[in-house]
């Protein structure tokens, strides 16, 4: 019987990416860009890095899978790089210089041609080519002048695999009068009475044990979503919290993964 040919990760003389399939996901790019402002009557604005504290906004490359935004390799932060190793997400794209990247065949790739793929990439050139056209401020600023002009604190949360009814749970839960407040005096408190803030109908709280990981954990992600920065919040500790307490939501998030 015959050898098996032993299978090589990248293709042979430059031919196209075995990746590609498995690696883009046109409908999540073009979710983000809508969120961007990436149509017609929309200014558009600059990602964020997911990794970075102070969330920077040039030099960074999309996931085509999941729309996941990270600085590139030869950054402190490697962002991009951490995202492919942890979540096995082959195919990323410059949001700058629009060039395309396999980290398994470890190669450039053509942005050219037909398919998902180049639609995906045609989709981030036209982004770019809109942000050209704006001043740098105003690209740059985009998130954060919308959330100025909705008049109240707004951080966007990261979407961590159809996590958009957890995430918007959070949110309502971080603009409840009094809620985070509460919370982060209950997270540092191992017993006594808790008060709403001065100015609020009262409501007192008595202690009987410290708080729990989960309720630190959901009164931290409360205290980020409302801090103000532009770079938006992975939810990733309280989230693992919830799964663990419910193994179930865990599973319902798998079956349900392409609804969102």
């Amino acid at each position: 019987m015959p050898k098996k040919k032993r299978q090589s990760a990248a293709p042979a003389g430059g031919g196209r990416c075995p990746h590609l399939q498995a690696g883009v996901d046109l409908a999540a790019v073009r979710k983000t860009l809508r969120q961007l402002g990436g149509t017609a009557d929309a200014q558009p604005c600059r990602p964020v890095c997911d990794g970075c504290a102070g969330g920077a906004t040039g030099g960074l490359w999309l996931c085509l899978r999941c729309a996941a935004t990270g600085c590139g390799r030869y950054t402190d932060c490697r962002q991009a790089l951490k995202h492919f190793k942890t979540a096995s997400h082959p195919v990323a794209v410059s949001m700058d210089q629009l060039q395309a990247w396999c980290y398994v065949c470890d190669r450039e790739l053509p942005t050219s041609g037909s398919g998902e793929f180049a639609t995906a990439c045609n989709l981030l050139r036209c982004h770019a080519d809109r942000l050209a056209a704006l001043p740098a401020a105003a690209a740059a600023d985009g998130r954060r002048a919308v959330s100025a002009a909705a008049g109240r604190e707004c951080r966007g949360l990261s979407n961590l695999g159809n996590t958009c009814f957890f995430n918007s749970i959070l949110q309502c839960l971080a603009h409840l009068p009094g809620l985070a407040d509460l919370l982060a005096q209950h997270a540092v408190a191992a017993s006594g009475e808790l008060t709403l803030p001065a100015g609020a109908e009262p409501l007192r709280l008595r202690l009987t044990e410290p708080a729990g990981r989960t309720t630190k954990c959901l009164a931290a992600t409360l205290a980020a979503i409302r801090s103000g920065q532009q770079a938006p919040h992975r939810p990733s500790d309280l989230l693992g919290q919830v799964m663990e307490r419910n193994p179930a939501s865990g599973a319902a998030s798998s079956r349900t993964r392409t609804s969102c």
